[in-house]
């Protein structure tokens, strides 16, 4: 059953990325990081990229909080939300300024932030899920990828 639920979960988290969108409309989840003094934060984001749960890729400025958050703690928690699932994912978050992934991940609603993948403001999130929390087709499912 678990091997079903991941399958399906891996199906959400491509869908819920930019590059695995179909409609055109930006998706958006939760992502869940340590504040600079430990305590828990939250904040929506677009993931730009998934390769299903192994790896899910974010886009942010440099300098933002995030980035600070990350470096001082690279730990993180993602959320996949809806009406009727929730697929919540924990793992290692690093951050990334490789040129080629840069070009990969870029989309056009970046535009309005960034002056193109080559932006040295631009950067990346890498997340690299570890742990699953799973509520799907009314089943809860936990466990380690």
């Amino acid at each position: 059953m678990n091997q079903e639920l991941l399958a399906k979960a891996a199906q959400i988290v491509q869908a819920g990325s930019v590059h695995g969108r179909t409609d055109g409309k930006i998706p958006y989840c939760v992502l869940a990081l340590l504040d600079l003094d430990g305590s828990p934060t939250t904040s929506v984001i677009t993931a730009a990229r998934a390769k299903g749960l192994e790896q899910i890729v974010f886009c942010t400025g440099l300098s933002t909080a995030k980035v600070k958050k990350i470096e001082a703690f690279p730990r993180a928690s993602v959320c996949f939300p809806s009406d009727t699932y929730s697929v919540t994912l924990t793992g290692d978050i690093e951050v990334s300024t490789e040129p080629s992934l840069k070009r990969e991940n870029w989309y056009e609603a970046l535009q309005d932030q960034f002056k193109g993948p080559a932006d040295p403001e631009f950067c990346l999130l890498l997340f690299r899920p570890e742990r699953y929390s799973l509520f799907l087709d009314w089943q809860e499912a936990r466990g380690s990828l």
